[in-house]
């Protein structure tokens, strides 16, 4: 949330050596489980450092991991069930991964493209009504 509030915002102009340093202290610690609010802390600074980058033409984000960003909510969504059924089908652990992986994100993109977008569109529409 600091995040969304501060990329458009002059504010923590410093956050990429924020996030930088924070995540080294992460690191230097041992990376451990019990601290992972230091890694959370990081990477909301690197996100802001990196969205201020991309909205100043500084970093080109390819089209298809725009796209992805789109539906990774969608891709959230399916991948339990997905990774549920893979697990009752596969013996070995690589096999359900790989599938897992490759099936989940298709059907949330998917689901992605025939409920979420369509819906998008027509609140889309409501708003500017």
């Amino acid at each position: 949330m600091i995040a969304a509030f501060a990329v458009p915002t002059d504010r923590l102009k410093g956050a990429a050596w924020f996030g930088l340093v924070t995540l080294g202290i992460y690191i230097a610690l041992g990376a451990l489980e019990s601290q992972r609010l230091v890694l959370g802390l990081a990477m909301g600074f690197l996100v802001i450092a990196v969205a201020r980058a991309e909205q100043a033409g500084r970093v080109r984000v390819p089209a298809w991991l725009v796209f992805l960003g789109g539906a990774s909510y969608s891709i959230y969504l399916v991948h339990n069930p997905v990774i549920s059924v893979a697990a009752r089908i596969f013996d070995d652990w690589r096999a359900t991964f790989i599938v897992a992986a490759l099936a989940g994100t298709a059907v949330g993109i998917l689901y992605h493209l025939a409920f979420e977008t369509p819906a998008m569109r027509l609140l889309g529409r409501r708003r500017q009504r």
